[in-house]
């Protein structure tokens, strides 16, 4: 049986990827969520492990809930990319947290992985961060 620190969720949101320094963006699918990172159906193109990108997770293909987060792609197969999220700001990830906890078969893994720990780092996006490092 497979242990893992996250709570997993299935989803079919879509997503906005942001590829890279030269902002290659493709629209593609997540598959599974959970606080720390994501499961993304990105179509036919293999994405290069540890390249940087900067995910929006849209609600219904509208930009009504936006969810900004800074990732790497962690592992990639043919058609799907593990992304391993680094940070965003406290109010996406609020939004992320309550997609997650309404999903998650334990109510209290959600708040457990918090007390714990097992978040990404929160940044203000409004103050520019220059140790980001560009890939």
């Amino acid at each position: 049986m497979e242990r893992r620190l996250n709570c997993r969720v299935a989803t079919n949101l879509p997503v906005q990827m942001i590829l890279g320094s030269d902002r290659r963006t493709k629209l593609a699918e997540v598959r599974n969520l959970s606080l720390r990172g994501a499961l993304v159906n990105c179509g036919l193109r293999r994405e290069r492990v540890g390249s940087t990108v900067l995910l929006v997770l849209l609600d219904g293909g509208r930009q009504l809930n936006v969810i900004t987060i800074q990732a790497e792609v962690a592992n990639a197969a043919e058609h799907e990319c593990g992304v391993r999220f680094q940070s965003m700001d406290r109010n996406d990830f609020a939004l992320l947290q309550n997609i997650v906890a309404r999903h998650c078969d334990e109510p209290t893994a959600v708040r457990r992985e918090i007390h714990d720990g097992y978040i990404p780092h929160m940044h203000d996006w409004s103050v520019p961060d220059t140790t980001i490092a560009r890939r």
